[in-house]
This record gives C-alpha cells, structure tokens and sequence, in this order.
C-alpha cells in the first residue's frame, strides 16, 4: 500500500517535464549536455523479480542521447526512511530492466545493445540524512572483498540536508520545488506551524494552481491537500480557508474538494492494503506449490507469478497439479 509520501513523490514525477528538470540538476555536466532532455518519455515499466517480490521501482524514464548514438534510462526511488540496502535494491531494478528490454529486443546487433546506459537516482528525505557505509574497517577479509562486491552507484537528492531556500534557488518546475519543500518539512511540523509554512510557499501553490501544462492545477491542490492533511494534524477547515485566502477561491469548493479527496484515498488505501495482501498471498502460495511440484522455478515465471492479479493467481492455481512444466501453469490459453 502506498504511504502518502510515495502518492505526493508520484503525482509530481510521473510527468517527464516535472522529471526532467530534476534529473537534469543531479546528473554530472557531461551528462547532463549529453542526454535530449526534451526527449524523455516515461517507460512505466514494472520490475518484480526474485527477492524484489511485488516491488516496482518508483519511476523509469528514457531518453536518447543528443548525438543519436544509444539512450540512457533513469530508474527513480523514493526513500522517506534509512533503507541500508537501497544500492542492492537499485541494482536489482537495473540488472531486471536491462534482461527485459534485452528479451524484447531480441536481434538487434550488439553495438545498439551496448549503447543502452543506465542511471539510478534517489530522492530521499525523513528523519535523518541518507546513509550508505561501506565497509572500511574490521577483519582484512571484510575490507578486502567490499569493494569487490556488486552495487550501484546512486544519484542521491537528499533533502535532510538541503534548507528551504536552497531548494527554491535550484532550477526545478514550481510543482516538484512544492512537492521536494511539503516532503521535507510537513511531517515534522507541530500544527501550528503547518499554516506558516504553507504562507511560505503562497507563491508556489498560485504557480501551479495556474499552470496550463499540467496537471491540472485543481487535481494539484488537491494532491497537497491530500498530503498535509495526511502527515499533519491541521484541521480541514484550517486548511481550506488558507488554500482559499493564498488562491483567492471560494473556501466551500476547496473545503469539500479536501475533505472529499482525504476520505477517498483512506478508503482506497484500506481496499488497496487488503487486495495486495491476498494476492500476495496467493502468489506464495502458488509459488510454494510450483517448488514443491517441480524444484526448479525459473525467474521469468517467478515474476510472472508475483505481478499477477488475484483472478489470474487463482487460474494458475488450479493448473499446478496438471502442468508439465512450470511454464505451462502462467501461459495464456
């Protein structure tokens, strides 16, 4: 189920424009000159696999690089909390992209295979700073085979560490500049502070509740909205009253809109919690079964079976004490 601070994170960066601009501040200058940033297209695609089991990354975008010669992809992760394995985890993400788009284009000649790069980034923001401690000291055995393991390098955007007008300063679209300064400071925010700091950013909420590019500046409000009241004990009708005031809107269509959006989303957080628990259930059940069945699983039916529906979990089901194979449990008929 997702935690109001992944729905603000993907509001905000399912967009490429929104993306982009933040992307393009953390990537290195070469890079940076080298990618046709007005190029870049989400890839919405989903990466379960072994040990990842139902988890996606956040964000996949992709774009060529400015000499027509491969393109890059970018795999995004959200962190509101210390993940000590988030360099595993990106790992994985990009070692399963790579093998998905290396099944997918099947043929094409080695030279535009290797053109294809990729690049993890993080943004991270909660109670403390984002940590990563490789090991440098303990027994020589440990600090000779660290740097020898698989990893990751990140591109880390680390809000504990960024103050409110650094982050106004940087080049970024005035929703995510709203989004990175509602991360960073609402959680942590007595409620009589949450209305000070919302006047704050009075010019930002006026931007984007003006912008024509999208989203639609009401469903952005909206989406903040959601937010404060979901980390924050500030009353609803507080807060209308100053999204009224700072928007110069009627305070009856935001108070309703609010209250309407907040109720929603609890009620489909609670539906989506009990639905991914089924089905994940069932997906380790089936699985329990196939390894029961047949020792052997192979990963793209392990991912299959992991990323399926609750209709599709129950079919495969029934299919495992007639199946031949592994494979034949998942295949479409």
């Amino acid at each position: 189920m997702q935690s109001p601070h992944d729905k603000l994170f993907q509001f905000a960066f399912r967009m490429p424009r929104h993306a982009a601009a933040w992307m393009h501040g953390l990537c290195p200058t070469a890079l940076r000159a080298g990618v046709d940033w007005s190029s870049l297209q989400t890839a919405g695609e989903r990466i379960p696999g072994g040990g990842l089991r139902a988890h996606f990354a956040d964000a996949i975008f992709h774009a060529p690089f400015a000499d027509g010669r491969g393109e890059v992809w970018f795999v995004i992760e959200h962190k509101s909390y210390h993940d000590p394995s988030v360099h595993w985890q990106l790992l994985q993400y990009v070692v399963h992209l790579r093998r998905g788009l290396e099944r997918r284009r099947d043929g094409q000649d080695a030279e535009k295979e290797a053109a294809k790069s990729f690049v993890a980034l993080v943004l991270h923001h909660g109670d403390a700073g984002f940590a990563y401690d490789p090991i440098t000291s303990g027994n020589d055995l440990e600090v000779a085979i660290a740097p020898l393991q698989p990893r990751q390098e990140l591109l880390v955007d680390d809000l504990t560490q960024q103050d409110d007008h650094a982050l106004r300063a940087r080049r970024l679209t005035p929703l995510v500049t709203l989004v990175l300064l509602c991360l960073k400071n609402l959680p942590h925010l007595v409620p009589t502070r949450v209305s000070h700091a919302i006047e704050q950013w009075a010019d930002l909420m006026i931007a984007v509740d003006r912008d024509d590019d999208g989203p639609v500046g009401s469903d952005a409000i909206d989406a903040i909205g959601y937010y404060a009241l979901a980390v924050t004990e500030v009353p609803a009708t507080e807060l209308s009253l100053l999204f009224s005031r700072i928007l110069d809107r009627p305070d009856t269509t935001i108070m309703s809109t609010l209250e309407h959006t907040f109720q929603r989303g609890k009620a489909e957080g609670k539906a989506e919690g009990k639905a991914e628990g089924k089905a994940e259930g069932k997906a380790e059940t089936l699985l329990r079964l196939l390894e029961l069945r047949f020792e052997q699983v192979a990963d793209d039916v392990r991912q299959a079976v992991m990323s399926g529906s609750a209709e599709q979990l129950n079919s495969w089901i029934e299919r495992v004490l007639t199946a031949k194979q592994p494979e034949d449990v998942i295949a479409d008929k």
